[in-house]
């Protein structure tokens, strides 16, 4: 089942942390859609996916926050 994470109003680390708890519990080819509020954050997610080997697989940005989409890999 695909998740969605509102990490808009988390400070750092929390939407990393969150995201790692949440894939760790969905099937393999899932997706989670995580929303946040700037580009730090997102440099944070890249990094995060390359080391435990997801895929980002859509950025979508928008006024006030950034939606990217996450498929669990392994």
């Amino acid at each position: 089942m695909n998740q969605f994470l509102d990490a808009r109003q988390m400070p750092c680390p929390q939407p990393i942390a969150k995201a790692r708890l949440l894939l760790k519990s969905m099937p393999v080819n899932e997706v989670l859609t995580v929303w946040c509020k700037d580009e730090i954050t997102f440099v944070d997610f890249k990094a995060f996916c390359a080391v435990a080997h997801h895929e980002i697989i859509a950025v979508e940005k928008a006024p006030d926050f950034i939606e990217i989409k996450i498929r669990k890999i392994l």
